[in-house]
């Protein structure tokens, strides 16, 4: 009986031993898993930006060939 005992005490110190380290795991996984998300927010973040950038530098393309055009048109004129 204390045998049966003994063997019952291993094997709950075993399984608490098993969940402290699946806790742990858990842990280290939901941490792992804030830091991608908040690098992927700052990916995102940038991203939103030089999309902005690169409309802005089309609407100075855009500006810059229109006074291309202009000039070129008064130096037809004259």
């Amino acid at each position: 009986m204390q045998t049966d005992l003994d063997g019952a005490v291993n094997e709950l110190k075993n399984t608490e031993e098993h969940a402290k380290a699946a806790s742990t795991d858990g842990s280290r996984l939901i941490e792992k898993l804030h830091q991608e998300q908040e690098g992927t927010l700052q990916v995102e973040r940038l991203h939103k930006g030089l999309e902005q950038q690169i409309k802005e530098l089309r609407i100075c393309l855009e500006e810059i060939h229109e006074l291309e055009t202009e000039n070129e048109l008064e130096q037809d004129r004259h």
